[in-house]
């Protein structure tokens, strides 16, 4: 009987394991399993800053003092000058850059002249027998009139009732529309009003152009300034600079330079002011627009920096360690030497990243090694 009970009890505690296990191991396998997190060790720099005197120093580039469009007041087809405009091609002052087809016009002031002397002598026999004393002027101006040459200037009236005689005849209206419509043949002629060059060309001779279009964009050679971007903190410092000393970015002096104006309008990005500098340039160097130039104070200051890598500064914002994540910060450059830049916009303690990261992941935890 104990048998038989022993046996129907092994028999259950089998099925039970053939339904149970199955489902244990299915648990088992869906379980989640915590995802072990990886660390990533970077170099750093504990920031730390210090008081150094030295010499401010900006980045500015060279920008043309004068530059103008080349623009029509008139209407007509575009005609070459003395030369072929293209981007780059130098121009002397007084050379002629453009002009437009007057043809027309020309035909319509000479045949508005011929009407004008016209007029003139149908109103002389009136003068002679009204005004016979001023009647020879009269006829002497009539007969200078030349329908190819601008018209001569009128007569000096020697009365208040001599003018008003001259104009009812209507002859003081024309003569100064003639005479304007005269000066407006000066606008279809553009003479260069400096040396320079051609720095974009947007019309070719063929065109038909209408007042205001924009044919040229000129700049006058060898007359530049620099427009620098400052630090409001540093602005003073500029103003009181009796002069200041350029560089090029390989580091070589190549002139010096005066504070001529200074932007109204913050740039809210870079919390800097546009200043503009003249700059007067060592004999037989020369500059071109767009090129890249230092400025540096000849006064030393005293300023609060941390001395950085060169490395570690892309694009004026360096990396740092926050929390076991990278995150980046703006910074200012305010000087530099042969292996390093000075900076200000840290605080001290500040785990800066010496080589910057390329790819930053958010599941990884960074950790700083301090060289």
């Amino acid at each position: 009987m104990k048998l038989r009970q022993f046996v129907i009890a092994g028999v259950i505690l089998l099925l039970l394991g053939l339904i149970y296990i199955p489902i244990l191991k299915n648990e088992a396998k869906t379980k989640p399993v915590k995802p072990t997190e990886k660390v990533v060790y970077v170099p750093v720099l504990n920031a730390k800053n210090i008081q150094r005197t030295e010499r401010l120093e900006a980045y500015g580039q060279i920008t043309p003092n004068l530059q103008l469009d080349v623009v029509f007041e008139v209407q007509g087809k575009l005609n070459p000058g003395n030369k072929t405009l293209k981007p780059g091609v130098n121009f002397k002052k007084g050379d002629l850059l453009y002009s437009v087809e007057r043809i027309e016009q020309l035909y319509s002031i000479f045949s508005r002249r011929t009407a004008f002397a016209s007029l003139i002598t149908a109103i002389l026999p009136d003068l002679n027998v009204d005004f016979s004393d001023q009647f020879e002027k009269w006829e002497s101006f009539a007969l200078s009139i030349n329908e190819s040459n601008e018209l001569p200037k009128i007569p000096t009236f020697n009365s208040n009732k001599e003018k008003r005689f001259i104009s009812s005849k209507n002859i003081l209206s024309e003569y100064y529309a003639i005479k304007s419509q005269e000066a407006r043949l000066d606008k279809y002629f553009y003479i260069a009003p400096f040396s320079g060059s051609v720095l974009n060309v947007y019309a070719e001779p063929g065109s038909l152009v209408s007042p205001g279009t924009r044919i040229a964009t000129i700049v006058k050679t060898n007359d530049y300034e620099v427009t620098v971007p400052i630090q409001k903190e540093d602005i003073e410092t500029f103003k009181k600079a009796k002069s200041l000393n350029f560089s090029n970015p390989a580091g070589a002096y190549i002139g010096v330079g005066k504070l001529k104006r200074i932007s109204d309008l913050l740039n809210q990005s870079t919390q800097s002011i546009d200043a503009y500098f003249s700059i007067e340039l060592n004999k037989g160097y020369a500059v071109y627009q767009g090129d890249f130039v230092n400025l540096i104070t000849e006064t030393d200051v005293t300023k609060e920096t941390v001395a950085l890598p060169m490395a570690a500064v892309l694009k004026n914002k360096v990396q740092y360690i926050n929390n076991n994540k990278i995150e980046s910060k703006k910074v200012y450059l305010s000087g530099k030497n042969s292996d390093s830049v000075y900076v200000y916009g840290l605080e001290d303690n500040m785990k800066v990243v010496l080589s910057p990261v390329a790819n930053i992941i958010d599941s990884l935890i960074y950790k700083g090694v301090e060289k």
